[in-house]
Order: structure tokens, then sequence, then C-alpha cells
């Protein structure tokens, strides 16, 4: 086995975890920098061609759960994303440096709460791949800063803000934000955002009190 898979030592996995249709329309998916492999004769072949598991070179880069990380997000569309779930399941379960775990729950995020309109229990995983990076987020920080690198996206502290706010929690959603914003990280108006969730929660507050006058 050659190409990422084999770079990263995930044969076993690759061979256990999908059929032989999937693994091909994975490889077939899987096109960074422009990149494609071209189907011959009646149907799709990746083999020696392909980036995942063929000869051709390498730019290697990160771990393997980052790898991964990005591979799922080739596969985040509705007719594959339930590949894109197990891609990031094995993700998750090898990722042990800070920094690795927060690039995969950063995908992990975004694909479950895609699909939460099917099932609320996709929401709930979204729930919870927010809460996990959010208690790293203070590590992986520091990390970040140690190395000098420009400070990333947090995809947790912003769903998650979200999802509290659309459920009429301004005040987790206004903390959320803060606390996201004390941190540093980029990405979002967390300032906007409290201003809002401030707003909305005090003309609910308003609205309950001339209620409970009236009566």
């Amino acid at each position: 086995m050659q190409g990422y898979i084999g770079h990263f030592k995930l044969s076993e996995w690759w061979f256990s975890s999908f059929d032989e249709e999937e693994r091909q329309y994975i490889e077939l998916a899987f096109t960074p920098l422009g990149f494609r492999v071209i189907p011959e004769g009646t149907g799709p072949t990746a083999d020696e061609h392909s980036l995942l598991t063929g000869s051709r070179g390498l730019q290697v880069y990160g771990d393997a759960g980052s790898f991964l990380a990005n591979l799922a997000e080739w596969l985040n569309k509705p007719e594959c994303r339930h590949l894109a779930r197990r891609v990031l399941e094995k993700a998750e379960a090898i990722a042990s440096d800070p920094l690795e775990k927060h690039d995969v729950l950063q995908v992990m995020v975004v694909v479950k709460y895609r699909d939460r309109k099917k099932d609320p229990r996709f929401l709930d995983a979204a729930i919870r791949a927010c809460q996990k990076q959010i208690d790293i987020a203070p590590e992986v920080m520091r990390l970040w800063r140690r190395r000098r690198r420009t400070v990333p996206t947090h995809n947790g502290f912003n769903q998650l803000s979200i999802i509290r706010e659309k459920e009429g929690d301004y005040s987790s959603a206004m903390r959320l934000s803060e606390e996201a914003m004390k941190q540093g990280w980029r990405g979002a108006d967390w300032e906007a955002r409290i201003q809002r969730c401030r707003h909305k929660a005090g003309k609910r507050d308003n609205l309950g009190l001339a209620k409970r006058s009236g009566e």
C-alpha cells in the first residue's frame, strides 16, 4: 500500500472500514490542488494514480488525524457524508496532539451539524464535538502562540454559540462568545453576537415584564 494511506499506516483500517465501491468513491473524490483521477473503462478506477493508495509523489504534512480530517472535508456532501463520519471516527481515535485534535474536531463540528435536520442525534453529536473542542481550546491556543502561527478559527465556539442563540439561551451564547474573544479566537464577530444576544434577552425580559404587569 502506497499513497497517504500507506504513509500513515492506515491500510488495515482502509480495508476493514470500506468496501471496494466505497474505496473507489473516496479515491475519486479526493482531489486536492485540482488533482483528479480520470476514470478508465466502464467503471471508475483509482489504483496506481491515486494519491491515497497509488504511487504518485506526495506532499506529506501533519499527522494522520489531521490528514483524515482533511480527507473528510472532501466527503462533506449529502450523498457521501456517511463516509466522512466514518473517516472522522478514525481520525478522532488516533489524534493525540492537541493541535491534531483541534483539526479533527474543527471538521467534525461541521459534518455532524450539516445533518441535524435528518436526525436529532446529529445535532447532539455536533454539540458534543463543539464542547470537546472548547475544552482543549486554551491549551491549543497556547501551542499556537508558542509556535508563532496565525491563530486559526474555532468552529466549536462559533457553532455552539449559534446553537444556543437559536435556542433562546442568550446567556450561554454570550458566555461562549466572551470566552472565545478573551482567548483570542478569530473567524466570527464575537462582539456583534454578544450585543445582539444582549438586545434579544433584554427585549424578551421586557416583554415578559409587560405581560405580567397586564395580568
